[in-house]
């Protein structure tokens, strides 16, 4: 029993983790050695725990809807690709986290990432999460 909860994770608590990360400066992620490359590693598994409707319900509870919203106006284009990606995961199919994301604005970066995004990934993931 000892070893299957040694290798469980709580969703949840990771969850917070990633939100903190999420909400740390992105100056001070740098000092960190926190490369861009790393942020995106951390969206692709923010993207698998928001799988679960639950979970995506979950992220705004727990703080991290807002941050992640704000990594679609990140100067990355592969960070706002993937922040769009977990965006269109957690609306989808969810009218309660479709709600927040418009109540936290989120709607107009979306629409802007998606009218003028110099990236093609990042307007066609745009375009994912608005539809």
């Amino acid at each position: 029993m000892e070893a299957m909860q040694a290798n469980t994770i709580d969703v949840v608590k990771r969850m917070k983790e990633i939100t903190r990360v999420m909400r740390t400066p992105q100056d001070v992620l740098q000092s960190q050695g926190v490369t861009p490359e790393n942020i995106e590693d951390m969206l692709d598994e923010l993207h698998e725990h928001v799988e679960s409707i639950d979970m995506a319900n979950d992220l705004h509870s727990i703080g991290g809807l807002d941050p992640l919203l704000g990594y679609l106006k990140n100067s990355n284009a592969g960070i706002r690709a993937k922040a769009a990606e977990v965006v269109s995961t957690v609306v989808q199919n969810n009218p309660k986290s479709q709600q927040l994301v418009i109540e936290s604005n989120g709607l107009e970066p979306l629409l802007i990432n998606f009218k003028s995004d110099p990236s093609t990934n990042a307007r066609t993931k745009a375009l994912g999460a608005i539809s």
